[in-house]
């Protein structure tokens, strides 16, 4: 949901990154209390990589975003990576996961990300090979910073 996400200190902290400052954050746990969270330290680079699946939401995103990367996946295999992830990574209990999936995670998908999918610049599909589309993400990624270097 859209109101677990920190906006507010994510938009400030890209602000912060974007003016030549370093930022410095706890890792998210997922609530995960055996977990301890380690420091994350950001500093300023000419490209600036921001992850979340909210962000295309929030429209004050927008104006800080220069370029937008979807990435899709099937939903049946995006519900079998999720139990895996969360049954070895997470220690979640597998009835636990399908409930959150069903009745969080789908109903959010579909009012809060499916919806701006089509307002981004690149959509990749990562359904039946993750290094495609990584190669794909970053062969986009370096193009585009090559063109920028190019109009300066």
């Amino acid at each position: 949901m859209p109101s677990s996400f920190l906006e507010d200190e994510l938009f400030d902290d890209i602000k912060k990154i974007k003016n030549n400052s370093t930022v410095e954050r706890l890792e998210y746990t997922f609530n995960n209390p055996k977990i301890l969270p380690k420091k994350i330290i950001v500093k300023p680079r000419s490209i600036i990589l921001v992850e979340g699946i909210f962000l295309f939401y929030y429209k004050n995103f927008q104006k800080l975003i220069d370029r937008k990367i979807f990435i899709d996946v099937d939903q049946n295999v995006g519900l079998k990576r999720r139990i895996k992830r969360d049954l070895e990574e997470r220690g979640y209990d597998k009835n636990n996961v399908l409930y959150k999936y069903n009745n969080h995670v789908i109903p959010s998908y579909n009012k809060y990300i499916l919806p701006y999918k089509n307002d981004a610049d690149l959509i990749v599909n990562n359904t039946k090979n993750d290094n495609e589309a990584a190669k794909l993400t970053l062969d986009y990624i370096k193009n585009e910073f090559q063109a920028l270097n190019n109009n300066i």
